[in-house]
């Protein structure tokens, strides 16, 4: 009598195979679909921010190497902007992006995997009754 009572779960699963076979299909197919509008999010984001952070460094250069080539590259002091200062600048510029994008990277991962815990719970549930 006991084994049959541990048993009612694998028949009444076995009842509804179609109906689990539907819902998992649904389930994988709304995942499919979320993971490809991420996938384009987050192409979109790439390429955006990339581009944006080349043309921070073109225009820093374009600009600086204008200035200095018309030989009116002047701080605020009244000290004269050198190419060894344009080049220290884009040194610390790109210092300062990298570490931006060290930091973004960290954090949309952290995002990404804080899904994890969640999606398991709710197969979990999933599981038939």
């Amino acid at each position: 009598p006991r084994a049959s009572w541990q048993n009612i779960r694998t028949v009444r699963a076995f009842n509804r195979e179609k109906y689990e076979i539907e819902r998992f299909k649904s389930h994988t197919k709304k995942a499919l679909l979320n993971g490809m509008k991420d996938a384009s999010a987050d192409t979109v984001r790439y390429i955006l921010t990339n581009y944006l952070d080349l043309g921070a460094g073109v225009l820093i250069l374009w600009y600086g190497g204008t200035k200095l080539l018309n030989n009116d590259a002047v701080e605020d002091d009244g000290s004269e902007i050198t190419v060894g200062k344009l080049i220290t600048f884009q040194l610390y510029w790109n210092m300062i992006n990298n570490s931006y994008k060290i930091f973004r990277t960290f954090f949309l991962r952290l995002r990404v995997h804080q899904g994890l815990p969640i999606e398991f719970f709710h197969c979990w549930t999933l599981y038939p009754t």
